[in-house]
């Protein structure tokens, strides 16, 4: 009898970044490592796809929203969360000095040193690198929703956005009012 040990569980957004490497080859190569895996489908929620995992590292190849949710569940179950960069711009995958350019270089993670990051909440969500409130956020969400289409358009819509949200947010950072229009804690 054959015994393979399973180093973790990988989540892939096949939706996230710009498919290269696919997420076909991703979780070919995660599985030849080992790391059971699960490509996402339209609609399934990321979170409870990790709570129903097995025990052992999660992995998320996705984005910084994607890495959030599953980092949520991590520390919930108390194991170790590894960052496969899959997504567009990967802020996490930069700040902890990974290749953003080598997803399939990042699955060595899987049996690689651990090491601790701080995290932050905003109105009781997980953030791990920033959050951004205000105009920014908008625009960044919209990017998101839209951004297989030109980048000319893109540009249009943000100044659309921008020019229907003249006024402050009306937000208090420490008991303060403060007056901006945009918010970024990293």
């Amino acid at each position: 009898m054959l015994t393979v040990r399973v180093a973790g569980f990988l989540l892939i957004n096949p939706r996230a970044g710009d498919e290269r490497p696919s997420a076909d080859e991703l979780r070919d190569e995660a599985e030849r490592l080992g790391v059971q895996t699960h490509v996402l489908q339209e609609g399934e929620d990321v979170a409870e796809i990790a709570r129903s995992a097995p025990e052992g590292p999660l992995g998320m190849a996705g984005g910084d929203g994607s890495l959030a949710a599953v980092a949520e569940v991590a520390l919930e179950r108390g194991v170790p969360l590894v960052v496969i960069p899959f997504g567009t711009r990967n802020h996490l995958a930069r700040d902890l000095g990974l290749d953003r350019d080598d997803p399939l270089g990042a699955l060595e993670s899987f049996s690689g040193q651990e090491r601790r990051v701080d995290i932050g909440r905003a109105n009781g969500r997980l953030f791990l690198n920033n959050v951004s409130l205000g105009v920014y956020a908008r625009l960044v969400h919209r990017r998101e929703h839209h951004r297989r289409r030109r980048v000319v358009l893109a540009r249009l819509r943000a100044f659309a956005l921008l020019a229907r949200q003249p006024g402050a947010l009306g937000l208090r950072i420490n008991g303060e009012p403060v007056s901006a229009r945009v918010v970024l804690a990293a």
